[in-house]
């Protein structure tokens, strides 16, 4: 099978459409359409954001990544890094969907009680990032497919990777939703996921 992904050396997309509709606001404040926001040149206008935006610390290029993943649709997990040879500098950074893995078939089968449900699914969707002697982190490698469906558009603001621009935007304003503070972001999404389904 080809590695799906972006190619760094011609900027071209490789495959990825969905007919999504809604509007999502960026951890940078910036809010997407998603309506246009699924067809190729949406798709490819994100990417090429993200494959040349540079960054000069771990955590924004987390952030950036988050941004990306939001307006798509997916959670992100943070994945392995490396470190410059004989220091605690970290020299790349992985991070991947959520949805990256398979749940260990070793675990105790024996145990009595909740059994969190298999939410894995092998996704290969990842990126990496690598710090160079300046402090500059640039994208090194990028896979975008996924396989798996992605969140549908009302519930994009709600993604865990999101949740900490809905406490910065939204309950630190004073606005409605501010009597959702203590309502948990999966309960949260459950409602809402469910609410539409009633509909």
């Amino acid at each position: 099978m080809e590695n799906p992904g972006f190619d760094l050396e011609q900027h071209e997309a490789v495959s990825g459409d969905s007919d999504e509709e809604g509007v999502v606001r960026l951890r940078s404040g910036e809010v997407v359409d998603v309506n246009e926001g699924q067809d190729d040149a949406h798709i490819l206008e994100l990417e090429k954001k993200l494959l040349e935006q540079v960054v000069y610390s771990e955590e924004e290029a987390y952030m950036l990544y988050c941004d990306y993943a939001q307006a798509m649709g997916f959670n992100v997990r943070r994945g392995k890094q490396y470190y410059f040879m004989g220091t605690k500098r970290v020299r790349s950074k992985t991070y991947c969907c959520s949805k990256e893995g398979v749940k260990d078939d070793k675990a105790d089968t024996n145990a009595v009680g909740y059994k969190k449900p298999e939410t894995r699914t092998g996704c290969r969707a990842m990126i990496s990032f690598a710090c160079d002697d300046s402090g500059q982190w640039k994208v090194s490698r990028f896979v975008k497919e996924h396989n798996h469906e992605m969140a549908p558009p009302y519930a994009k603001p709600l993604v865990k990777s999101g949740q900490a621009i809905l406490a910065a935007n939204v309950y630190g304003s004073g606005g409605a939703l501010e009597s959702l503070r203590d309502f948990r972001g999966t309960a949260l999404y459950d409602t809402l996921f469910k609410g539409k389904l009633s509909q």
